[in-house]
């Protein structure tokens, strides 16, 4: 992931899935992004690819909402 993070220049944090993940966020397609709010409630979901425009701002309004 760190490779990934530094190339795409991420400026949020990034957590990957473990084995227990699929059914503790019932994900039935993948890929599947969650952005987890601060009180570590699920704030969206994405199912398939992610548009990154679409995700920062969602990530700007969720952290707006503070």
């Amino acid at each position: 992931m760190t490779p990934y993070v530094e190339n795409a220049k991420v400026t949020y944090r990034m957590a990957l899935a473990d084995k227990s993940t699929p059914d503790d966020y019932a994900v039935t397609s993948m890929p599947a992004t969650f952005i987890i709010d601060g009180k570590g409630g699920i704030a969206a979901t994405y199912i398939g690819l992610v548009d990154r425009t679409d995700i920062e701002a969602n990530i700007k309004t969720i952290l707006g909402k503070r």
